[in-house]
């Protein structure tokens, strides 16, 4: 089957090639200015095929058939320029530009239609300088030249953004909990249970045409934002034929054609079926009724293959595959069918040999020992393998009446992210024993997915106009037997031998966690022109939004202590009736773990755009939510956690527009955020990154939040801008981790009372006319932001610390907010030849990665640079090939605990630089 379908696309591939048409480009500017006419058309009579310039004046004009034409260019108050008997061949491509002089005599203009594309840079700025609200966005321009994937990679190089973990976006230093993710402007499901936010990598950049970034709020968006609120826009119809099949491949040293990478085999990772025909007896019962309870537990032991070891093997090459298309279709004068499809398909892998993984602890008078004493020291080896695919449909009907235009979209999305994590840890526990030797084994698989289907609308009626949406998303996470070993090797009469130990790491233990969510989001606005100063919006939504999860836990207890070293030699050696010694099966299973969920938010605002004169707009209004959540966990002596709160959100913006290309935004407003469901199930889980219990808490309260923003926006030409904003934010029962001083190894979520954070970013985009011409441009980008944030420990947490550490601080940094960030780009483009190339950087300070136990200081992910360099080629009309190579300094990844002036390791690797090759045939 695979093979009929590539058949099919080189097939399809080759035909369309073989009708190469040609081309006319050109640029479109004022004779006596040089300034760029944006907008102005250029046809070709008498076919009446045209296109219009865009933001650098660029007009291109594609598929012209061979003949003789009449080329016109005309503008809106110039004189109409022609070139009659312009001979077009079939195959070439043909510049022609156009400098328009004034005039005032009546033109024939040749009629084009152009809709306003949003999956460009000028596009974006255009949208920027319109918008109401403190906003920054990302095309697919952009995403090109970054070389960026997926949406998350595209995220960070946006002002005041971080990226945690390569999946979470953090906007202007806030967590998971105050950002929100849309897509085309609806809700979706997130797929991790432990997070708020969506994980941004499930989206590949080939799907999406922008992400608009909005970090202040107004009454018509939910009120459930402080950081940033992300929309994801999928690609629309194109107002013509289009396209885009490409392939691409990718080497890492460190992954690639290393046979040394290691993995395990995942083939048979479900609960056996043993277990859904029979109940587990105890070891206690096993030992007491041997010929059938002790026959029972052998039998369920046996039933679970003996994998927890990991085998070395030599990955292939990274693949990706992509085919785009898309076309409109005039069904009669007033009526436009467009359509768009995609597919995406890439499989990464990633690894490292040279990792450190360390525990510190301060156990005893810093004032007496400023030191910390080392827990554990483990050289670290990991493989990782992904595996993304994803698809999409959107179709569009776009109808324009005299005095109505209606138009009426059904989106499609199906996304899947299949991961494989195998790590392999070394070292010693010098708290224990210094000289001997300790291994922990990890083989871990998640399988993600995640289906919207969208219905949206938007009606203009004379000066009314009406959009809505109704959006249908399901999620689910699946990770099948997650497996954890860790034992040790001791020297008994001089020989060693190996055993699991629990004062080093749990038993054996095999997990089972599925989650599955749903999110149906339903939003209508109204808009009405009352006046030519002022207009009124409202508008109503709900959204509902249920989650069922479900954990096992499966442990391998040992009645034989020691072992050979071989993992799963000991496995095999399963507890017999009648048998001393040897390993069984443990039903670990606690109810508590499992739950259902749901929250239901109604949401209802008005608002009014107030423009008394053409300097001043004044922008108010109030929102008013109303949610609902509960929580049962399956164990019923826990009981349920409920939320119930209805909240009025205000909203104040004033824009001052000095001139057209310089404006003042400033904005009030008032926000919330809610637990997540993890946050109030009542249940502790293990964490095995910091291997601490997090225990959720159901008395939580949702925490309020006052913002205060001001931007001051200067554009230049087209793509050009520099903009200045300072933010400051106010928390009122925020909700952090807080270690329990009274619990070991215990990590749960509590209100604290107050949290400020403020900051400042700024933006520089230029084009560099020293460089340019034109035929080249030459531009640069910087985007830079300063953040800072306060958040006083409570009264128990502080007096356990500063029992240890006299000089221990009453306040600390938010969770995962970095100090700052730093974004920059250079790119070239020759228009003649086809050639783009871009060099792009990203850095961002030390953020908060885990809250540690007593005085213990917590640990940090340390700032490391990032540079990238990507060049691409026009090879003709339809081929396109591109080399990138990524991470070039290999800077290493560090977290750190930083206490009396000296460094301490918790975690170190370095991933290797990425070189990667793509070529592309397209149709535009």
């Amino acid at each position: 089957m695979k093979r009929i379908i590539l058949t099919a696309i080189a097939i399809t591939v080759s035909c369309i090639t073989a009708f190469s048409q040609a081309t006319i480009k050109g640029k479109i500017t004022d004779k006596e200015t040089g300034e760029i006419l944006f907008g102005a058309t250029a046809g070709l009579k008498p076919i009446m095929k045209g296109a219009a310039a865009d933001f650098d004046g660029n007009y291109i004009i594609k598929n012209v058939p061979a003949g003789t034409y009449t080329v016109e260019c005309s503008y809106i108050s110039y004189e109409t320029e022609k070139v009659g008997n312009f001979i077009v061949e079939d195959g070439k491509t043909y510049t022609l530009d156009f400098q328009l002089g004034t005039g005032s005599e009546e033109i024939e203009v040749v009629e084009v239609v152009v809709r306003m594309e949003k999956n460009n840079d000028n596009a974006i700025l255009m949208l920027q300088k319109r918008e109401t609200t403190v906003m920054d966005g990302v095309s697919s321009e952009q995403f090109s030249k970054v070389g960026a994937g997926d949406a998350a990679a595209a995220a960070k190089k946006v002002s005041g953004v971080t990226v945690q973990g390569g999946k979470y976006v953090y906007v202007r230093g806030l967590g998971d909990r105050y950002s929100k993710t849309l897509v085309n402007g609806a809700e979706i499901p997130g797929l991790d249970p432990n997070k708020n936010s969506v994980q941004m990598d499930m989206f590949p950049t080939e799907l999406l045409d922008n992400m608009l970034i909005y970090k202040t709020f107004q009454a018509d968006k939910p009120g459930d934002y402080t950081g940033g609120l992300v929309d994801i826009g999928t690609k629309q119809y194109p107002d013509k034929f289009k396209l885009s099949v490409s392939t691409s491949a990718g080497f890492n040293p460190n992954a690639h054609l290393n046979p040394n990478v290691i993995s395990y085999d995942n083939s048979n990772n479900q609960v056996p079926e043993w277990f859904s025909n029979n109940e587990l007896p105890t070891f206690a019962d096993a030992r007491g009724d041997q010929e059938v309870s002790g026959q029972k537990l052998a039998e369920a032991t046996k039933s679970f293959d003996n994998k927890m070891d990991f085998h070395n093997r030599t990955n292939p090459l990274n693949f990706g595959q992509n085919i785009n298309i898309g076309n409109s279709y005039d069904l009669n004068d007033s009526v436009t069918f467009g359509f768009v499809a995609a597919v995406s398909y890439d499989q990464k892998y990633s690894a490292y040999d040279n990792g450190i993984n360390a525990r510190w602890q301060l156990s005893e008078n810093a004032s007496k020992n400023p030191k910390l004493n080392n827990q554990r020291y483990f050289d670290e080896t990991r493989g990782q393998e992904q595996f993304s695919y994803g698809g999409l449909v959107n179709l569009t009907l776009d109808i324009d009446k005299k005095k109505a235009d209606h138009t009426i979209g059904a989106n499609f999305m199906f996304n899947g992210l299949n991961e494989k994590d195998t790590r392999f840890l070394q070292g010693r526990f010098p708290a224990n024993d210094p000289s001997l030797v300790y291994y922990t084994r990890s083989l871990q698989n998640q399988y993600n997915k995640l289906a919207i289907g969208q219905l949206v609308g938007e009606h203009e009626i004379g000066k009314s106009k009406i959009n809505w949406v109704s959006s249908f998303s399901s999620s689910s996470q699946e990770q099948p037997d997650l497996r954890f070993f860790t034992y040790g090797d001791y020297i008994d009469d001089e020989d060693t031998l190996s055993k699991v130990d629990i004062s080093i790491g749990q038993l054996p233990t095999r997990y089972f966690r599925t989650m599955n969510q749903t999110n149906w989001d339903n939003k209508i606005h109204f808009t009405q022109e009352v006046s030519d100063k002022l207009q009124l919006k409202f508008g109503a939504s709900g959204t509902f939004v249920k989650r069922d999860f479900k954990e096992d836990q499966y442990r391998y207890a040992n009645d034989l202590l020691a072992f050979d070293n071989n993992v799963e030699d000991h496995l095999s050696n399963v507890w017999q009736p009648g048998q001393f010694g040897g390993v069984y099966i443990v039903n670990a299973f606690d109810p508590r773990n499992t739950y259902n969920a749901s929250q239901n938010v109604f949401g209802s605002y008005a608002q009014l755009k107030y423009e008394p004169n053409k300097v001043s707009t004044f922008i108010g209004g109030l929102r008013a939510e109303k949610a609902n959540i509960g929580l049962v966990s399956q164990d019923e002596e826990v009981g349920e956690a409920t939320l119930n709160n209805l909240d009025i959100l205000p909203s104040l913006s004033y824009i001052r527009t000095i001139n057209e290309d310089l404006k003042l935004k400033t904005a009030a407003t008032r926000t919330l955020a809610r637990p997540t469901f993890r946050e109030l199930a009542p249940y502790a889980s293990f964490q095995f990154v910091g291997q601490e219990l997090l225990l959720g808490n159901p008395n939580l309260q949702r925490t309020l939040i006052d913002n205060f923003d001001v931007r001051l926006e200067k554009y230049g030409k087209p793509g050009e801008l520099v903009a200045v904003s300072l933010f400051g934010k106010r928390f009122t029962n925020p909700i952090e981790r807080i270690i329990n001083p009274f619990a070991t190894n215990e990590i749960n979520f509590a209100n604290i009372d107050k949290a400020v954070l403020g900051g400042v970013e700024v933006e520089w985009k230029k084009g560099i006319s020293a460089l340019s011409n034109d035929n080249r441009m030459v531009s640069a980008g910087v985007n830079a932001s300063y953040i800072y944030s306060r958040i006083n420990l409570t009264d128990d947490v502080f007096t356990s610390v500063s029992a240890l550490n006299p000089n221990a601080k009453s306040y600390r940094q938010m969770f995962g907010q970095a100090p700052y960030t730093m974004n920059g780009i250079v790119s070239y483009e020759h228009f003649d030849k086809g050639l783009k190339a871009n060099l792009n950087f990203n850095m961002s300070g030390p953020k908060m990665f885990l809250v540690m136990k007593g005085a213990t200081p917590n640990v940090f992910e340390k700032s490391r640079a990032d540079l990238g360099f990507n060049i691409s080629k026009e090879l003709g009309d339809h081929w396109d090939a591109k080399f990138s190579v990524s991470n070039i300094l290999n800077s290493a990844y560090r977290f750190e605990q930083d206490f009396g002036g000296i460094s301490y390791t918790f975690a170190r690797y370095k991933m290797g630089q990425t070189v990667g090759m793509s070529l592309t045939y397209k149709i535009n």
